[in-house]
C-alpha cells in the first residue's frame, strides 16, 4: 500500500498537473509529471477510466498501479526527485507483468524529460 505522504489527494493538485505537466503516453495509460520544489518526496495519483470496467475492477487496477509505484520507491527509483505524478489508465492490460513493464518505461521516459 502506498503511504499517505506519497499520495496526491486534492483536486487542485490534479488540475495543476493536467494543465502544466509533461505527458508520456503508453498503450494502457498516460503518465503526467510536474516538478514541484515545495514537496519533500515524489507524490502520486492514480485515475482510472470507467472504460476499464466496474468499480471492483477499477479498484483492483488502482491497487496494482500503487503496488508497482511502491516497489519502485523501495528500490530508490525516485531518489532525490521532487515530482507530482499522475497516472491516467484507459485500457486494461492482459497481465500484471505487461503493466509493470510499461509503467517502468514511462517513468524512465518522464524522468529523462
Amino acid at each position: 500500500m502506498l503511504k499517505k505522504k506519497y499520495r496526491i489527494s486534492e483536486k487542485k493538485d490534479f488540475e495543476r498537473i493536467y494543465s502544466l505537466g509533461k505527458k508520456v503516453k503508453g498503450e494502457f495509460g498516460m503518465l503526467i509529471g510536474l516538478e514541484d520544489e515545495k514537496i519533500a518526496n515524489c507524490e502520486f495519483g492514480v485515475v482510472v477510466s470507467k472504460k476499464i470496467g466496474k468499480a471492483h475492477q477499477r479498484n483492483k487496477f488502482k491497487r496494482r498501479v500503487r503496488n508497482i509505484i511502491q516497489n519502485l520507491l523501495n528500490q530508490d527509483f525516485f531518489k532525490n526527485k521532487r515530482l507530482k505524478i499522475t497516472y491516467i489508465a484507459f485500457k486494461n492490460p492482459e497481465t500484471f507483468e505487461v503493466l509493470d513493464k510499461e509503467l517502468r518505461e514511462q517513468f524512465r521516459e518522464l524522468l529523462e524529460k
